[in-house]
């Protein structure tokens, strides 16, 4: 943007906007919005018949700061050949050491396809490496190797942008300091779905707005023939013990594992149970992406609201036996044909893990469509899922406490299991969570 004085490069997000003033600056700043530029037209502050001594020089202080603050590319050369790019170019790149020693990749950089480019990525900086030419994948999958001189100056570049470490540098693989407690997938998923660590926009890009149709806000039921089994609402005692104060409920949660001496659980009390906690209680219709956004008693990312509740019965008081999906406007039930040879290996499943007497009488196990949520959300869909499903799980923990009942949630299931005895594609509705429930 032009100034009174010069130009001014306005901020990235919350950051300071840089002032360039000086002619000199101006000239290269210039130079820089038409095309590549080589380093030593930089170093040499546009005065491209000064001799280099070597390598990469100093950059000027205003033109390094748009470096430093991620306004710059960089692309490796070799003559006119391109090797790749880094976008944007890393910080301090005219400081980096001249080698290396026994450089590789960071236990955190990876390789994938992002279209029809190989990019190469850290969840731990934004800077994101586009292999241009083969001998590029090359240096990448054996390290250490060099151009007949030295380290290839590769690995400077990969080591600045923290995608490269030294082979002595053991990120955490020793036991000592925080890395240690990251694992790959963990660190990538962290990086990968908050603001700041990918420099693109971690919110709602709604990228297949007018691709593909919003996912329906509602699932459409079974086509299976089975009618739908209503709910009862609350009874007034239920309603009663559901208007504790809060403070009291919180006070008395916990995880149970086992029945109480109340006997069994009845359809009432599940029927209440889902009421509360998780029936849709108006919906809202969103005209200009032919969409609707449903509100819940349980807090949702954008109010998509993509959880699905299933209700694996095994002896409750008015429901027979089996699998259900809760329909959270009607509130009521429809039962799910179990198939497939899995099916008395989920009947069975226990996932308690054999810590009890006895199976648990109700596991509410919770779905996900995945599309609803993604259809909005680019890059922090599945991180917004699971803020969903642990909005989900406390509000099924404190409405089962209030009613009396022994909840516990479950950290791990078996998706391929659902799937396999349901049918449901896993890859559009995979199976996240689980709570058992006792009387």
């Amino acid at each position: 943007m032009r100034g009174t004085n010069g130009w001014r490069v306005p901020p990235r997000g919350d950051g300071e906007g840089i002032a360039i003033d000086r002619a000199d600056d101006i000239r290269l700043l210039q130079a820089l919005s038409t095309g590549w530029v080589s380093d030593a037209f930089l170093v040499s502050e546009g005065e491209s018949g000064l001799p280099i001594s070597r390598g990469v020089g100093q950059w000027p202080e205003r033109i390094a700061a748009l470096r430093d603050r991620g306004f710059l590319q960089l692309q490796l050369r070799r003559g006119s050949l391109a090797l790749c790019d880094f976008k944007p170019a890393p910080p301090k790149c005219d400081a980096i050491p001249a080698s290396l020693i026994r450089p590789r990749l960071s236990r955190f950089s990876y390789l994938h396809r992002v279209g029809g480019r190989w990019i190469l990525e850290s969840p731990l900086r934004p800077v994101r490496v586009e292999p241009l030419a083969p001998e590029i994948f090359s240096l990448l999958m054996q390290g250490m190797e060099t151009d007949g001189a030295g380290p290839h100056s590769l690995w400077g570049l990969l080591g600045a942008a923290g995608l490269a470490v030294s082979g002595d540098d053991a990120e955490g693989m020793d036991g000592r300091g925080p890395m240690a407690y990251w694992a790959f997938h963990d660190l990538l998923f962290h990086g990968a779905t908050l603001s700041g660590r990918k420099g693109i926009p971690a919110t709602g890009t709604y990228r297949w707005r007018g691709l593909l149709d919003a996912p329906p806000a509602l699932r459409p039921a079974f086509s299976n023939g089975f009618p739908q089994v209503a709910l009862p609402e609350p009874t007034n005692e239920l309603l009663h013990a559901l208007q504790q104060p809060l403070a009291t409920v919180l006070d008395h949660r916990r995880s149970r594992r086992q029945p109480s001496a109340k006997g069994s659980l009845d359809i009432g009390q599940v029927g209440a149970w889902l009421y509360a906690a998780a029936r849709v209680e108006s919906v809202q219709a969103i005209p200009e992406d032919a969409d609707q956004v449903t509100y819940r008693p349980y807090p949702s990312g954008g109010a998509r609201h993509p959880l699905e509740i299933y209700l694996h019965v095994r002896e409750c008081r008015g429901l027979d036996p089996g699998l259900y999906h809760y329909d959270p406007v009607g509130h009521s039930l429809q039962f799910v044909r179990l198939s497939g040879s899995r099916q008395l290996e989920f009947e069975r499943w226990d996932p308690l893990h054999g810590g009890e007497s006895s199976l648990p009488p109700v596991v509410v196990m919770i779905t996900v469509r995945i599309g609803r949520t993604a259809w909005k959300y680019e890059d922090i869909a599945y991180r917004l899922i699971q803020n969903d499903l642990g909005g989900l799980y406390q509000t099924l923990y404190l409405t089962a406490t209030a009613l009396g009942l022994g909840p516990c949630a479950i950290g791990n299931v078996d998706t391929g299991l659902f799937a396999g005895v349901t049918g449901i594609d896993d890859r559009a509705e995979p199976w996240i969570g689980a709570m058992t429930l006792y009387p």
